[in-house]
Order: structure tokens, then sequence, then C-alpha cells
């Protein structure tokens, strides 16, 4: 599950209580889902991974045109593909939105 914006306030260690209820309980986390932030809002400083709950994965948008940092068909270096998913057009659209 990717959050954005103002949902990236229910991954804080310090969200509100009916935030973490609500990120706790959900099926999806019991189904093993990962949370997902973009790695752009880290670099503009919105928040840090320290600020937020432990198994949060920082998502990588598309590199800028003329870049070799993504090889076709590969992960960046030092990505973890573990922790993203494994649909390449649902790893195509988060590194969309996280662009």
């Amino acid at each position: 599950m990717l959050a954005t914006g103002d949902s990236v306030r229910g991954l804080s260690v310090v969200a509100p209580p009916e935030l973490v209820e609500v990120r706790n309980r959900g099926a999806a986390r019991r189904a093993g889902a990962v949370y997902l932030v973009c790695r752009r809002d880290i670099e503009r400083e919105a928040f840090s991974l320290n600020e937020l709950v432990s198994g949060v994965v920082a998502v990588r948008g598309w590199p800028p045109p003329g870049s070799n940092e993504l090889p076709q068909g590969s992960n960046y270096r030092g990505e973890d593909p573990s922790t993203l998913p494994s649909s390449i057009e649902l790893l195509r659209r988060l590194r969309s939105t996280c662009s």
C-alpha cells in the first residue's frame, strides 16, 4: 500500500491512536502487506523513514531521461526486490506515482 500526502501520518511512530488502530487492524497488514512511501517525499524532507513504523519501504520514481541508473527490466542498485511488488505493471505504476 502506497501512502502519500497526509496518509503518511498513519505510518508515523507518533500517529494518533485512532490512526494506529486503523493501521494495525487492516486486513491487508495481517495478510503481509507492505507499506510504501515515495523516496521523493523523503528527499523533500516531508518526513524521514526514522519517523515511520518499522518495515515501511521507500519507492524510487523513474530516473531522469537519459540516465542509466535503472537498467531496463531491473531495480536500482541497492533496492531490495523482495520489498517491492512482483508485478512489473504495479511497480511501473508506483514508480510513475513517485516520480
